[in-house]
Order: C-alpha cells, then structure tokens, then sequence
C-alpha cells in the first residue's frame, strides 16, 4: 500500500471506486486516539461517545459519579475509602473525627454511617449542643416567641418574640396605637398585632382596609354628604354621600 492509500480505511471497487478515510492521518491531530476520537477538520479530534479529553483517550464516568473513575465508558469504581453506586459514601466516617470534643466515641454503624455518643449533659448528631437553660428549664418565652441559649453554653435564656410582642419573655404586646396612626382626629384601638381607626365625624374609614399591620398609616378621608329635600315637605329623602 502507497502512501496515498495509507490515508485511506479501505476502497470499494463497485459500482465505483469509493475510499474512506482513516480515523488518523498526516492531517489528523498528533496523538489522538486511533479507536475512541476521529478527526473530520484538520489538527481537530472529535470523540466519539462515551469518550473525552483533548485527545479522546478519557473514559466519561458513570453520571454523578463523585470520588470513583472508569476504565471503560459508564462506570464508576470507587476509590478507596468510598462506597455506593455513586461512590458518595465514605466507608470509615469515624476516620474524620465528625464528633465533638464532648462525645465519648464514635461507632460506626454501617453504609456510611455513625453514632457519637455523648457525654453527659450533652446532644446533637455530633454532641455538639449542650442540654443548657432551654432544654433543661424549658422555654420561658410566651406568645410564640423561640427560646435562644447558644447551644446550650449560654448561663440563661432569652427569647426572640414573634412580630406585635416585645419584653423580656415576650410577654407583652406591643401597643401599635403608640404613635396613634390614625389621621384627622381618628381614635385607634389596639387590636393584637394589628389596630383600628375609629373616625370623627365627619370622616369614614376606609372598612375594606381597617385592619393594618404595624407602622402603616390608616387615613380618615372626608366623607362629603349631599342632601336632597321633598320640596313639598321639606323632608330629607336618598342622602347621597362619598369620600374625597
């Protein structure tokens, strides 16, 4: 064979005579791989499926594979220390020192997994919470609010109160007519976490929106009234009225 068939895979004598080219060739990128790349633009490797690399001489892995490679395309074989179909498991967890300085010990449990086992006084996945004032005296905080000790390492409680609460324990409601804000004379009644406008007269509140949330003004429009007369009797009849 020449130099010129050399380029070729082979040569069909019938009807015509057809060659088709090889995966490398003079024009082909140096060093790609003769099985699992081909080259179609000169200097330029495509691999084919399955495959990667500049050269097409990687195996693509098993999808989601993390700490595994591959000999051949979709495989995942764990390196060592890691297990599971994904090789996302480590086999000794306990090789990581996962507990805390306040666990006793940590025992493996299989598939992966562990238990510290705590010392006295002390929970958590990793003995890592003390059992301090809101474990051990249960929360003081009243009207919804959550019971804060650092983990535990606080000397004593304290409460996060939920919106419309304030005090020590929560135990007190906020008055959110304190700065009244209600306009034009209007009386505010505090109504839990909410409050209301009760207008002079004169003004009407706007009732599809009486209630507010805290901080938000409620206006008192004019309520303007126009009065119609039976001119026979001079009595009043259909009142028209409206804001403005």
């Amino acid at each position: 064979m020449d130099s010129h068939t050399a380029k070729y895979l082979g040569c069909f004598f019938w009807p015509l005579v057809v060659c088709l080219p090889l995966a490398q060739g003079t024009d082909c990128k140096p060093g790609c791989h003769p099985v699992n790349g081909f080259c179609e633009v000169s200097n330029e490797c495509r691999c084919r499926h399955g495959w990667q690399g500049p050269l097409c001489d990687q195996c693509v892995p098993f999808s989601g594979c993390l700490h595994g490679t591959c000999v051949k395309p979709g495989q995942c074989m764990c390196e060592e220390g890691w297990i599971g179909s994904h090789c996302d498991t480590v086999v000794h967890p306990c090789s990581s020192k996962p507990c805390s300085n306040y666990s006793r010990n940590c025992v493996e449990t299989g598939n992966g997994r562990y238990t510290c086992l705590c010392a006295q006084g002390y929970m958590g996945k990793n003995c890592h919470m003390k059992k301090g004032p809101c474990i051990v005296n249960g929360s003081p905080c009243q009207n919804g609010g959550s019971c804060l000790d650092n983990d535990g390492f606080a000397p004593y409680a304290s409460c996060m109160c939920s919106p419309g609460f304030t005090g020590q324990f929560c135990e007190r409601d906020i008055d959110d007519c304190e700065p009244n804000p209600c306009e034009n004379g209007g009386t505010c009644t505090n109504i839990g976490k909410s409050f209301h406008c009760s207008c002079p007269v004169g003004y009407e509140a706007n009732y599809s929106v009486a209630y507010y949330f805290p901080n938000e003004k409620m206006e008192c429009p004019v309520m303007k009234r126009l009065q119609i007369y039976e001119l026979s009797t001079r009595k009043e009849i259909s009142p028209i009225s409206w804001l403005s």
